[in-house]
């Protein structure tokens, strides 16, 4: 017998909903439209989801401008 392995999912998750995206930077989702929309936030479509890979929300979060 081979040995189990156990995946964290949300660790090899490697895109997130709209509504995931926005929870995790604590804004609403329609502020992650209004960025998707004005072309800084990068989104695919797969099955009428619209997703956002970890590294676009990286490299989102790291182009907003410092709080002075």
């Amino acid at each position: 017998m081979g040995a189990v392995q156990s995946i964290n999912v949300e660790a090899a998750r490697q895109a997130d909903g709209v509504t995931v995206v926005a929870a995790r930077f604590g804004v609403s989702p329609a502020t992650i439209y209004r960025e998707i929309n004005a072309g800084k936030l990068r989104a695919v479509r797969a099955r009428g989801r619209t997703l956002i890979t970890r590294e676009e929300q990286d490299r989102w979060l790291s182009a907003l401008p410092a709080v002075r």
